[in-house]
């Protein structure tokens, strides 16, 4: 019988937006997803267009044994899967590509759940807030779940 997904590393960062915008990278796609209001493929990665600039967004990276649980309904406005290839880490830096924090990963293909919402429809959970929180209580909240594309 199959193990059920595991949570195998999670990393709240919490980068500085300038001009509303925030790298995510890098990943190599075959076939990019389709740009939206939300994300663009500029290349080697997404650029994630916030709601606010000048602001420290929570930004969650998971990555999963296998595909995660499906999130709570309602929870979320925005949300997209994709698969990309990843190189050694997953890194989140700023407009001017600097680096902020990454999380380590096995190189190779993956797919993504890419997940939005913004503090006006965020419950009080003090469990999407890193402890202790580093700035103030995140403006908006993206969650990045990965696992391996077999």
């Amino acid at each position: 019988m199959p193990q059920p997904p595991r949570l195998v590393r999670r990393d709240d960062i919490r980068p500085r937006v300038d001009h509303r915008t925030v790298q995510v990278g890098t990943m190599w796609f075959d076939e990019p997803p389709a740009d939206d209001e939300r994300i663009q493929v500029p290349g080697a990665g997404l650029y994630l267009s916030t709601v606010w600039t000048d602001h420290h967004p929570l930004v969650r990276l998971e990555s999963w044994s296998g595909e995660p649980p499906e999130p709570e309904e309602g929870l979320w406005t925005y949300r997209r899967e994709f698969r990309a290839a990843l190189e050694e880490r997953l890194a989140v830096l700023d407009l001017f590509g600097f680096f902020k924090e990454s999380a380590p990963v096995t190189p190779g293909p993956y797919r993504f759940r890419l997940l939005h919402r913004s503090r006006e429809l965020a419950p009080d959970e003090d469990e999407m807030l890193p402890e202790p929180a580093p700035r103030e209580v995140p403006l908006e909240i993206w969650l990045f779940q990965l696992w391996p594309d077999r």
